[in-house]
């Protein structure tokens, strides 16, 4: 909801960097909270698991200025993509060992992607 605007302020890396170290922790917190508790952790977890989608689209529009329509439209279908693959593998492995350790797994895994945010170029364009 806020992550773009956070992004201008404090810059794309470091939003990403934030959004993708809590959601885990936010994930596995929701998964053994006791009852009400869950509640606002799924809101928590919903805001904080889509956020980085705007910025990394805010990244990619950084990194493409003559092309952002043909950039934007590439980061949508890939991620589009990605997340429907992501989907089936999460039913597929919710089958196969549950709820608990589908969560536990994917929240595992969620930190695997935060090495790829050191890796991306610096912006061509200067955050302000």
């Amino acid at each position: 909801l806020f992550a773009g605007t956070w992004s201008d302020r404090f810059g794309r890396k470091r939003m990403l960097i934030t959004l993708l170290s809590i959601s885990p922790f936010v994930m596995l917190a929701f998964i053994y909270a006791p009852g009400w508790w869950k509640v606002p952790l799924l809101i928590l977890l919903g805001l904080t698991a889509i956020s980085p989608s705007p910025v990394i689209m805010t990244l990619v529009q950084d990194h493409f200025p003559i092309n952002r329509s043909l950039a934007n439209g590439l980061y949508i279908t890939s991620n589009f993509l990605v997340r429907s693959i992501g989907i089936f593998m999460i039913g597929f492995l919710f089958d196969r060992i549950g709820l608990v350790a589908t969560f536990t797994l994917s929240a595992g895994l969620a930190f695997l992607s935060l090495p790829g945010v050191w890796l991306l170029p610096q912006a061509k364009i200067k955050v302000q």
